[in-house]
């Protein structure tokens, strides 16, 4: 095949069906059963592809399921797809599938069951034209949404065996790759006091909310945000009461930064933080979470090959990175990782979720030129 954009261009409503019929298995992170019914129906398109499917039964989120391609001769292209979504059973009822000359919208449209759509359609689309030439494997996680606490040791563990990791999510603007991820920290900061009357007897008394407070200028003053580091004060408890003096006080602080070294610096900075009011005593707990995808030569080189193969088609892609994290930052540390594969669109979590339908055939075709002609970098 020559000309994957026209192909897909040509299966445009056929796209657009399969994303509906994916859209409307309602498949939130919390409910295990209702991810289970999108799960077992992938399964069946999985299964009818010639897929080797393997399945990781889960308790509490939806069974995670692999799917692999091709022989174990080279190293796999890993994709990865969660089939999860933010939205409730029964928002497609109060946020209805609308199609537009230009968009699609619906509950999970964007983030990410397209990008399942379009990853389906590239390798049958292969499998047609007997150009699979190299193991794919195909991921579908069922909790990335909530931070991929269960499916984490296997993304990281397939990783490493992978030449290349795409990550379907949504694309940047202008159909831009992502290239870079910020790195995610948390923290608890609790802070000690002791009560007393605050009418009677207010000096007797230790304020925790006063202590808190010069942990939130401190904690405010570690933003640099040119080098892409911020920290914020995200939340906070205190008190008991009105006319007390408040004995205990407790914040979080969300943390995102650019590189490992960045993070390094701004561990040590918070755990030097020492009480400032006499007699507070403060506990330190958290730390990271997920870490940066940087953009370092292996993923530079990966978009310039990805940027190449697009203007072979006639298309010009271009990177970006973000604050927000996917299941990228788990893999970047270990191979060679590609990000915002899946179309454009806006409204990710939002009542206006949509996909731009000119995307999809663009990310389709792209997609499949990349696992067709993907050369390993020489190690």
């Amino acid at each position: 095949m020559d000309n994957w954009l026209e192909y897909f261009k040509q299966q445009t409503s056929q796209l657009l069906q399969q994303l509906e019929t994916l859209v409307r298995y309602e498949s939130p992170t919390n409910d295990k059963a209702a991810v289970d019914v999108l799960g077992a129906y992938l399964h069946t398109q999985l299964e009818a592809m010639g897929a080797k499917i393997t399945l990781y039964p889960r308790d509490v989120v939806g069974d995670i399921r692999l799917a692999k391609w091709g022989d174990d001769t080279a190293a796999p292209i890993l994709i990865l797809c969660h089939i999860d979504t933010v939205w409730p059973v029964g928002t497609i009822n109060t946020m209805p599938i609308k199609i537009t000359e230009h968009q699609f919208f619906g509950p999970g449209a964007l983030d990410m069951k397209a990008g399942i759509v379009i990853t389906l359609a590239a390798i049958q689309a292969l499998q047609e034209y007997n150009a699979l030439s190299r193991p794919i494997w195909l991921l579908l996680t069922t909790d990335e949404e909530v931070s991929s606490h269960y499916s984490r040791a296997i993304i990281e563990e397939l990783a490493q065996k992978a030449a290349l990791v795409l990550v379907m999510e949504p694309a940047g603007e202008y159909e831009a790759l992502k290239t870079m991820r910020k790195g995610h920290a948390r923290y608890t900061i609790r802070t000690e006091g002791l009560a007393a009357h605050a009418g009677i007897a207010p000096e007797s008394g230790i304020n925790a909310i006063v202590e808190s407070a010069h942990q939130i200028l401190y904690l405010n003053n570690l933003n640099d945000l040119p080098k892409g580091i911020s920290v914020s004060v995200t939340q906070i408890q205190a008190g008991v009461a009105s006319n007390v003096i408040p004995p205990l006080s407790e914040l979080v602080a969300d943390v995102r930064f650019a590189s490992m070294e960045h993070f390094n610096e701004i561990d040590r900075a918070i755990h030097d933080i020492i009480p400032t009011v006499l007699g507070a005593k403060i506990s330190i707990e958290g730390g990271l979470l997920r870490p940066p995808m940087e953009r370092d030569q292996r993923i530079l080189n990966a978009f310039k090959q990805a940027k190449s193969i697009a203007e072979q088609m006639g298309m010009n892609i271009g990177e970006t990175f973000t604050g927000g994290i996917s299941d990228g930052n788990l893999t970047a540390p270990f191979a060679p990782t590609l990000d915002g594969l899946g179309p454009e669109g806006a409204g990710q979590h939002a009542a206006h979720e949509h996909v731009l339908i000119r995307s999809i055939p663009r990310r389709a075709a792209l997609l499949t030129a990349i696992l067709q002609n993907w050369q390993d970098a020489t190690p």
